[in-house]
């Protein structure tokens, strides 16, 4: 089975991954080993691929290549929202702490337009990155949203912010990085950016002054990227020719 996207839960002892199914972790407290078991779909029955995952409290949510989001309590599917017409979900992004002033998960899609829902999973606010021909220009392959409410985007190579409530605030951060992958914000210093491409190289960025401070190579192709919650070490993905499901079907 192939895994498109995981996330870790509540706490580190649990996490979840997606593929054309929904599997659940859980570590168990008498000895290092995890425990797996299936989601359950329950009367929302469905055969189509899981693409990406996020957890907000105790939900977890999961983007499909139909371009709908379905909604997990525990490991049972117990709601799916609206299909949404801009294409296959691309990428989820949930933040742990609860606000009422700013979106509480965003999701991406093939097509790059980018969907804003509150804590509750109701629809805030819809945008389209950028209008362009190619549909490889288009999507919008990761996200990311702080606790502020700002932004971050990957696409087409480049790395963009902006205020949720504020489309004119689109500002490209990052420039040129060759078929960017994925990319992660430093938990204790949010103007640092680490970037990962299919052509193994890592940058990290000052999303102030643009600027690379560090780069390296790694002789892979590179599918993702997070930091340590500490700030002081990554995790990366490695990636196969495939890694991600065919999109464009």
């Amino acid at each position: 089975t192939d895994f498109y996207d995981c996330s870790f839960l509540e706490s580190d002892d649990s996490f979840s991954v997606c593929s054309d199914e929904v599997f659940f972790w859980t570590h168990l407290s008498s000895d290092s080993s995890y425990k797996l078991n299936r989601g359950v779909f329950n009367r929302l029955s469905s055969t189509e691929v899981m693409t990406c995952i996020a957890c907000t409290g105790s939900v977890v949510v999961t983007g499909s290549i139909s371009g709908r989001i379905w909604v997990w309590e525990g490991r049972v599917c117990s709601k799916l929202l609206e299909a949404f017409n801009s294409g296959p979900i691309t990428r989820l992004h949930a933040r742990r702490e609860s606000n009422d002033d700013v979106p509480n998960l965003c999701a991406s899609t093939h097509d790059g337009v980018i969907y804003l829902f509150n804590r509750k999973l109701e629809l805030q606010s819809r945008f389209c990155l950028h209008s362009r021909p190619s549909e490889k220009d288009r999507m919008i392959d990761s996200i990311f949203l702080d606790k502020s409410g700002k932004i971050l985007m990957g696409q087409n190579s480049n790395l963009y912010t902006m205020t949720y409530c504020d489309e004119q605030s689109l500002t490209c951060v990052m420039h040129g990085h060759l078929d960017v992958t994925g990319f992660a914000v430093n938990p204790l210093e949010n103007e640092q950016v680490i970037s990962v491409g299919k052509n193994g190289t890592l940058k990290l960025w000052d999303a102030i002054t643009h600027s690379v401070l560090r780069e390296s190579h790694i002789d892979a192709s590179l599918s993702c990227v997070a930091f340590k919650p500490s700030g002081d070490q990554i995790a990366i993905g490695l990636a196969t020719t495939e890694s991600r499901p065919n999109l464009a079907k």
